[in-house]
């Protein structure tokens, strides 16, 4: 490894750092939703892209000291980051546009910056004696290598340590380090002025403008691929933090591996025209193969229908991330190592094109408009698969389309026979075809499907039911089901604190889901409005699937739905003074997936507190299984950090948490009065029946609940450790502790005498579902469902 190596290593890392937690914080203000990532894929790659056109023509990159140009960009970068740490993020204003655009402006000098050191790393490579396009082998891969260890250091390090705008300073140390670094290992004479006679004059290249466009399209659909793959790839790996922080390490280490290969390729020994024609077709036909391997690693004859999440029992937490890092190294670094040769084969072909010797080539402006023009196409391809492809064309249409720039880069490049070309289409539309062709029956019973530019969600057919039950999946996994316990757990989630309110008239419903809990709230004969924030139109798109189980709730006259992000939607609507609800409620995604963690914390609770109209009351699932216990006192914590008044109800293995601001009827008057009108028959069909088997379920009061999460810590967004923790816990089943700590002796004690012998049952129950775990966790939650409902 040389010097300059470890110097470009080091600025790679620091990009991905500012990346990742910039994602992050963006959602703060943005909203998790398209036009979020869209505004943050466009600010990075379009800001990178015009920091290097600007520097590659202006006097930067023409420094007669290269090392200390290169060293200012980067502490300016890391200044600047530094200083707008504090202000991404920021509380959401009047108007998502004017959100998006303040927000462009916070990340876009941190980024110029950042795409200004392309050009000064070839000007720190010149005194070198290799071609410029193996030079531009060996400081891109450098760099972007260092992304990819970047990736990793940031999901399993920065990160859960030091939290989003700790791993920014983190970033920043780094990126002092790279610049300290080029001045001490890097410095050298001083020079007049890089290669060229003609400062300043556009290089008159034959056929750089065919160049430019080839790696436009082959950076369009490097990023596309990623995108459509990344998509697949969940849905089997799961949507947690770690799975993503993989995935995005196998593109980045595909692209590092492939750019640092060409320092032998394009050393100047063999024409590099074909080698930038192989980095065509071959990312098409490694990205095949890739996927063909990928179906054989998990058993699956066609891996562009819906699949189920695949988490390996055995190995422990490791066990599962190697196993997902594989399925994202099989998929994904293939294609991935082509991709990241074609930039300095592009920029090869451009010298050589040239027809003058090397020296006479004006090398900072070429390489700012090669890698312009790949980084502009890499942030189209990133938004036009999300937004267009993947919505428009599912994923096998998206996947193929994402290939096609690719296979027009192979057409348009030069140098390639005619004959070699036709027996080399000849095989890749054999090789396309086997990929992409239907075949084997499908894994799922898919009743319903739609891909959209959040998720793609599947209502699937449970096996083995009967009645005929279905189920719920975003991106692979589960996330809710009709069958009885789930549908008790949907409904109580409105009907518990429904019943403590007394009357509700308006009502917020944070998270659509199947819909069954906003369908719970339209049954109260009471209620005049109802307003539903989901973040993903898919979700809505499948939703009449369940309307046996919903009432009809998206025809209802009542209901407003609202497509966008719940967190942000609150915030908004606290910052603008926007209505306030007699119910608020919220069944986000599980914490262990990636984002939602935002949703569980004291910042979220706090603004679902604000936005309750007086005597207002608010509820939140807390699942008890695939959490450890300091996970759920994190969130109990949390909770009751943001409400003054709270309490718990047990559903089945789900907590209810309740809170207030004023005081809600008292457990003796639910004991002892009537459910809610409207809603009897719903809840005589998950075994309630009176508003004693409602107070029945009550396990802490705010005394009780306040003395479970003593000593933990509430979260906050900008440490969000749940998102951290939970996907540790993914294997540890059902929170035993806390499903006992709910049963305790005592509690049953505790309530009005109508409810005590509901409770005693339920504590009965939940013991003997701890007992029978050890047995098999699947066959002891059906059977405690079903004796659940038959006690009832």
């Amino acid at each position: 490894m040389r010097p300059s190596d470890l110097v470009f290593f080091s600025s790679g890392l620091a990009a991905l750092l500012y990346q990742v937690a910039w994602a992050r914080l963006a959602t703060r203000t943005l909203g998790a939703d398209a036009f979020g990532a869209g505004v943050v894929v466009a600010t990075f790659m379009g800001g990178m892209a015009l920091g290097a056109m600007l520097a590659g023509r202006g006097p930067l990159a023409r420094a007669r000291r290269p090392e200390r140009a290169f060293a200012a960009v980067v502490i300016a970068a890391a200044l600047v980051a530094t200083a707008t740490a504090g202000l991404v993020g920021f509380p959401a204003g009047a108007s998502r546009a004017l959100d998006g655009t303040l927000t462009a402006a916070l990340l876009l000098p941190t980024t110029l910056a950042m795409g200004a050191t392309f050009p000064l790393m070839g000007r720190l490579t010149e005194r070198e004696s290799a071609t410029l396009g193996a030079r531009t082998s060996r400081f891109y891969g450098a760099n972007t290598l260092g992304a990819a260890t970047g990736a990793i250091v940031a999901t399993f390090l920065a990160l859960p340590w030091l939290g989003l705008r700790g791993t920014i300073f983190a970033g920043a140390a780094i990126d002092v380090l790279a610049a300290l670094g080029a001045l001490v290992l890097l410095a050298g004479p001083a020079s007049d002025a890089p290669a060229g006679p003609a400062r300043g004059r556009r290089p008159s290249v034959p056929g750089v403008s065919r160049l430019l466009l080839i790696t436009g399209l082959l950076g369009g659909a490097s990023l596309a691929l990623e995108v459509v793959l990344t998509r697949l790839l969940v849905s089997l790996t799961g949507a947690s933090v770690y799975a993503f922080g993989l995935v995005l390490a196998a593109y980045l280490v595909g692209l590092g591996l492939g750019a640092r290969q060409g320092r032998l390729w394009l050393d100047g020994s063999r024409d590099p025209r074909p080698i930038l024609a192989r980095a065509g077709v071959g990312a098409v036909a490694a990205a095949c193969a890739g996927l063909l391997l990928l179906g054989l690693q998990i058993g699956s004859g066609d891996v562009f229908e819906p699949l189920a999440n695949r988490t390996p029992t055995k190995g422990g937490v490791t066990g599962m991330w190697l196993s997902q890092f594989i399925l994202a190294a099989v998929a994904l670094i293939p294609p991935a190592v082509a991709f990241g040769l074609a930039l300095p084969a592009a920029i090869a072909c451009a010298v050589r094109s040239s027809g003058t010797d090397a020296a006479e080539v004006d090398e900072p402006r070429l390489l700012a408009r090669f890698y312009t023009w790949n980084t502009l196409g890499a942030a189209l391809g990133a938004i036009a698969a999300a937004w267009l492809l993947l919505p428009g064309l599912g994923l096998r249409g998206a996947t193929l389309a994402a290939l096609a720039p690719a296979v027009l880069a192979w057409l348009l490049a030069p140098g390639v026979p005619g004959r070699n070309r036709l027996l080399t289409a000849l095989g890749l539309t054999t090789l396309l075809a086997l990929t992409f062709a239907r075949r084997g029956a499908q894994e799922i019973d898919v009743v319903a499907k739609a891909v959209g530019p959040v998720c793609t969600a599947v209502v699937e057919r449970m096996p083995d039911t009967d009645p005929a039950q279905l189920a719920l999946r975003i991106d692979g996994k589960v996330v809710a089901s009709s069958a009885p316990v789930d549908l008790r757990l949907q409904r109580l989630l409105a009907v518990i604190p429904a019943a403590l309110h007394g009357r509700v008239e308006t009502a917020l419903v944070v998270g659509l889901g199947m819909g069954t809990t906003a369908g719970a709230l339209a049954e109260l004969e009471s209620l005049e409005h109802l307003r539903v924030i989901e973040l993903s139109q898919s979700v809505v798109d499948v939703g009449p699937a369940f309307e046996p189980w919903t009432g009809g709730l998206l025809d209802d006259p009542r209901l407003q739905l609202t497509i966008g992000d719940g967190r942000s939607w609150c915030a908004r609507s606290r910052v603008e003074g926007g209505p306030r609800f007699d119910l608020v409620t919220a069944d986000p995604i599980h914490p262990w997936t990636r984002g939602s963690s935002d949703l569980y914390a004291v910042d979220h609770f706090e603004r679902l507190r604000d936005l309750l109209a007086p005597g207002g009351v608010a509820s939140q699932w807390l699942p008890l299984y695939q959490l450890s216990t300091a996970d759920v006192q994190t969130v109990v914590a949390s909770w009751c950090a943001a409400f003054p008044r709270t309490s718990a109800w047990l559903t089945a293995y789900d907590l209810v948490l309740v809170g207030s601001n004023d005081p809600l009827r008292s457990i003796d008057e639910l004991a002892r009065g009537a459910l809610p009108a409207g809603t009897a028959t719903i809840l005589g069909a998950i075994g309630v029946d009176s508003g004693a088997d409602l107070a029945a379920l009550r396990v802490a009061d705010d005394t009780r609940l306040r003395a479970f999460a003593e000593g933990s810590r509430p979260m906050v967004e900008n440490r969000p450790v749940l998102e951290f923790n939970a996907p540790k816990s993914f294997l540890a089943g059902f929170s035993e502790q806390v499903l006992l700590w709910a049963v305790e002796d005592g509690v049953a004690e505790g309530l009005p005498e109508p409810a005590r012998d509901g409770a005693r049952r339920l504590r009965q129950l939940v013991r003997d579902f701890v007992t029978d775990l050890p047995k098999g966790a699947s066959a002891a939650a059906e059977r405690f469902g079903e004796r659940l409902l038959e006690a009832s």
